[in-house]
């Protein structure tokens, strides 16, 4: 077990572990950023609103993947970080490998409840006789490996809440960077629209889970996705939860506050929801080029406090 990450948080100087963890967090949001844009940007090369439409309209269902994911995402590793803290390693394990597999088992069953319902959930969806086809295609094929959705948002938290920050960007790197390599293959050169934006997706993700579990399964993490470290129980199912469900409860609010205004825009035509998808991706974009600059300078800031002495540290809060 590696627990070089562990001693940098335990016995490193403040401003270096605020820097060495904060700045590959800072990376992976930019990789967020240009793993949303790249499906809408491919797509919309094509200039077919009817596809383009398709790819808003599926995306609430992407977002309640994400939701599942991120549960489990968020929750565990604020426990795990404070038993790591606490020397309890054991019991650190233990929740990385319940979190990875009630995640799974979760997005099994809400898979299992979209096949059912499939028809209806297009339809709530607001498709139209157009965009039903398309819609259809991605949804299928983005449910059929949503479990892949569902880790590659777990297992680079879990890597995270231990101080492996460089681990999970990488991961992150490889399933952005084979989806924006793979986009214009399926989309323009194979032809295969929104089918084709699916699959570049799905690839991606499950290259960067492999990736993931390369790291578990060889002992390189104190965490564990070895079903022998699978015991529930109701002291972790507690503290999972009470974390990461109110850090996910604003995701699913989104979804379906997006679901609403496709309804609406779909009295317009088509056309329309074509371009409340790009027009929400920019904004999108402009939110979280905002967080990106708000948390540099939140980090710089810190990171100064640190080293300023504590006589001028004094001097300066009573100015």
């Amino acid at each position: 077990m590696d627990t070089k990450n562990i001693e940098l948080m335990e016995r490193s100087s403040v401003p270096k572990a605020i820097l060495t963890l904060s700045i590959p967090t800072l990376l992976s949001t930019i990789v967020s950023l240009l793993y949303n844009l790249t499906d809408t940007y491919f797509i919309g090369l094509l200039d077919d609103p009817i596809q383009l439409g398709a790819i808003s309209l599926a995306f609430p269902v992407f977002m309640v993947i994400q939701a599942i994911g991120n549960v489990f995402g968020n929750g565990a590793p604020s426990y795990v970080s404070r038993c790591l803290g606490a020397g309890n390693q054991q019991e650190a394990r233990r929740t990385g490998a319940v979190a990875t597999y009630v995640s799974v088992a979760a997005t099994l069953v809400m898979t299992a409840l979209c096949f059912v319902f499939l028809e209806p959930v297009l339809q709530v969806l607001g498709t139209s006789a157009d965009t039903l086809g398309p819609t259809r295609q991605y949804v299928q094929i983005v449910l059929s490996f949503s479990v892949f959705m569902t880790l590659q948002s777990v297992l680079p938290a879990l890597l995270r809440s231990e101080g492996r920050v460089k681990e999970a960007v990488i991961g992150m790197v490889i399933g952005t960077g084979l989806n924006i390599v793979l986009d214009p293959v399926f989309i323009l050169l194979l032809h295969q629209g929104v089918a084709g934006a699916a699959w570049a997706t799905i690839i991606g993700n499950i290259f960067a889970v492999v990736y993931y579990l390369s790291i578990y399964l060889r002992g390189k993490t104190s965490l564990s996705v070895f079903p022998r470290d699978f015991k529930p129980s109701r002291r972790i199912l507690a503290e999972v939860l009470k974390i990461g469900l109110p850090s996910s409860v604003s995701q699913i609010i989104m979804s379906f506050s997006n679901i609403m205004m496709n309804n609406l825009a779909s009295g317009y035509g088509d056309y329309v929801i074509s371009a409340y998808g790009v027009a929400g991706k920019l904004t999108t974009m402009f939110y979280t080029n905002f967080i990106i600059h708000v948390t540099m300078c939140l980090q710089v800031g810190s990171v100064l406090v640190q080293l300023l002495p504590s006589t001028q540290l004094t001097e300066f809060t009573t100015r």
